[in-house]
């Protein structure tokens, strides 16, 4: 009985070393700092959870971490290299595991994270550019460069020419304001909403 008491005790000392985790890619790679949710999905593999205290009632997961750390602004600048530290503590339900090959962390107004100037605190994302770190809780990370950039809402200052007729033919506007954006293909949309008319058009610039 003592034989197989020492040999349990040992066992349940013993480490289990998890496969090295590995990122490759994260999407969307551009979600806006402010303004909107965004559901931001890494994808990679040997993503593990730690299971604590397996043989009580009330076992629980501790899951792996992420890191957003700021490389650089959108103007090319050096970032700050401040760095956001997520977890599934800091903000219920806004970091999910999925499985050992997905974890799923939103970006939102008023983002709760650790950051080592500022504590625990609630506050948009910086825009810029930021290298991504997941680590295990065994210890491990994986990293991806520059992989999430973060952008500041559109601000529309003004539309012309006002007013317009499109009933005889194409009417073509002019807007002008800033932090529009162009990612590879994809333009802006623009949405015209009629005072009289319920109906929403939408158009891709």
């Amino acid at each position: 009985w003592a034989a197989s008491l020492f040999t349990l005790l040992t066992s349940c000392g013993s480490q289990v070393q998890s496969p090295a985790p590995l990122l490759t890619s994260v999407a969307p790679p551009v979600v806006c700092g402010s303004q909107i949710t965004t559901a931001v999905s890494i994808t990679g593999s040997g993503l593990v959870p730690l299971h604590v205290d397996a043989l009580v009632e009330t076992p629980h997961a501790i899951l792996p971490q992420i890191y957003l750390t700021q490389k650089m602004h959108l103007d090319g600048s050096p970032g700050s290299g401040a760095e956001t530290h997520l977890y599934d503590g800091a903000d219920a339900l806004r970091v999910r595991w999925q499985s050992t090959q997905q974890l799923t962390f939103d970006v939102y107004p008023g983002l709760v994270g650790y950051n080592p100037a500022q504590g625990m605190a609630g506050t948009d994302l910086e825009p810029g550019l930021y290298h991504v770190t997941v680590p295990n809780p065994d210890g491990q990370r994986a990293a991806l460069d520059g992989a999430l950039t973060v952008v500041e809402p559109p601000v529309l200052r003004r539309v012309q020419p006002v007013p317009s007729c499109n009933a005889q033919g194409e009417a073509t506007f002019d807007l002008t304001g800033q932090n529009f954006l162009r990612l590879g293909s994809d333009l802006p949309l623009v949405t015209f909403v009629s005072r009289t008319d319920p109906q929403v058009m939408t158009q891709r610039v």
